[in-house]
């Protein structure tokens, strides 16, 4: 009886603990951040494309769920949007046409997104599987085709420039050629969009 006591126990025990391996964990980076700016995407212009970096020390390893964003504007507004994750060695975009190539990225979620004033989470429709030993990319495609008043994001000032966007009225842009967008329409940005990410733990039995 006693045997049969102990097994159930432990048993228990470790249900309980891999439980608590694998319960979601919501990372939140920039928290307390006032600034305001036009990433990730730019409403002003019908198209807008913008990539920042997250490093390793401010994320753990495992499989990314969903993304939220703050929005800072009463007024809704819905983006056609495409949301692509990956990992990379880079710190910073060295300048203006810097961006992370599209073979490096993983698409995580397509489709409409609608803004309200706070924050707005994105669930992805394929979670991404981070393995914590590199940064990560965050990019973030609007291909809405109409504009509206200019409404900003909450971010965060970062050390070097860890955002990248570019924007247009004309023409879609393209993952594959971002730089191809007109120079004064592109830039690198000392700043990051306030984030949460909601990561499954990878368990111990994963490394």
């Amino acid at each position: 009886m006693k045997k049969v006591f102990k097994f159930l126990l432990s048993l228990v025990m470790f249900l309980t603990l891999t439980t608590q391996l694998n319960a979601q964990t919501v990372v939140t980076i920039g928290n307390g951040c006032t600034g305001e700016d036009i990433v990730p995407v730019n409403v002003f212009y019908n198209y807008s494309y913008s990539q920042s970096i997250f490093s390793s020390e401010e994320l753990m390893a495992g499989e990314i769920t969903s993304i939220s964003y703050k929005f800072n504007s009463e007024e809704p507004t819905t983006i056609s949007s495409q949301i692509y994750l990956g990992e990379v060695d880079r710190d910073v975009f060295a300048n203006k046409s810097d961006f992370v190539p599209a073979d490096s990225l993983t698409q995580v979620f397509s489709g409409n997104v609608t803004f309200t004033s706070g924050w707005v989470t994105i669930t992805f429709t394929i979670p991404f599987d981070y393995s914590g030993e590199n940064n990560l990319v965050v990019a973030y495609m609007n291909n809405t085709g109409t504009m509206t008043n200019e409404k900003h994001f909450t971010v965060c000032p970062s050390v070097g420039n860890k955002t990248i966007t570019c924007y247009r009225g004309n023409a879609e842009i393209s993952i594959n050629s971002p730089q191809e967008v007109n120079s004064a329409m592109r830039d690198t940005l000392n700043n990051r969009p306030n984030v949460k990410f909601e990561i499954n733990p990878f368990s111990a039995s994963c490394y």
